[in-house]
């Protein structure tokens, strides 16, 4: 990944989340980035509580990053915890829209994570 990327990364049961997180974690280090995570991804950490939350700590972070010096901003976002409802195909799209978005204007490199489970057909309804 570089600045400016964005991905979603759908878990499911079984799935290693903790190695790459720490990986992930570990090149922003090493690549002189400024690291956020949200969520409990390393254990403990909580979620942003509404997209919009989300949204402003990633704006927060951006600005504080390239006010700071750093290269850029890298964040790990754990979504498994969303609401049934903020994962419903039109509200995930819009707001994932807007991420992609902030991640290509500030430079930032995003890394969302969500239960597959909670993205099934079945779960939209």
């Amino acid at each position: 990944m570089d600045a400016g990327d964005h991905v979603c990364w759908m878990v499911g049961p079984g799935d290693d989340v903790a190695g790459p997180a720490r990986a992930f974690v570990a090149d922003g280090e090493l690549f002189g980035d400024m690291v956020l995570v949200l969520g409990d991804t390393d254990g403990g950490r909580r979620a942003p509580a509404t997209w919009d939350a989300l949204l402003g700590e990633v704006s927060r972070g951006a600005e504080r990053a390239d006010r700071e010096g750093f290269r850029t901003l890298r964040v790990l976002a754990d979504l498994t915890a969303l609401p049934a409802g903020d994962t419903r195909p039109d509200v995930l799209a819009r707001h994932e829209l807007r991420l992609d978005a902030l991640a290509a204007d500030s430079g930032a490199i995003l890394v969302c994570v969500y239960d597959r489970a909670a993205l099934t057909p079945e779960a939209a309804h």
